[in-house]
């Protein structure tokens, strides 16, 4: 669920990291189907947050992994997932100093 974000207008509205996450949260409430969220989501401990409050069913951090490609390891270091193993250890470089 987005409200865009596409053109060279600003919103108005306030942003902020999660600012389209209520939107989306109003859509689920409504259907039946999965509903992702989006809108400034960089944050591991955000991310997590809408998923375990059920906010949206899925969260989409597609700027913030243009930003930071190495985001998911950061991201698993940040929420203590100690099971997490990246791809290949090409990304090992990547976890030095998390």
């Amino acid at each position: 669920m987005s409200t865009g974000g596409l053109l060279p207008l600003a919103p108005n509205f306030p942003v902020y990291g999660g600012y389209q996450i209520p939107f989306a949260t109003q859509i689920k409430q409504a259907v039946s189907i999965p509903v992702t969220g989006v809108g400034l989501i960089d944050s591991p401990t955000l991310a997590e947050h809408l998923l375990q409050t059920n906010q949206v069913d899925l969260v989409e951090i597609g700027r913030t992994l243009i930003r930071e490609p190495n985001w998911l390891v950061h991201a698993a270091h940040v929420l203590h997932d100690h099971d997490f193993a990246p791809y290949n250890h090409s990304y090992e470089r990547g976890t030095k100093g998390y």
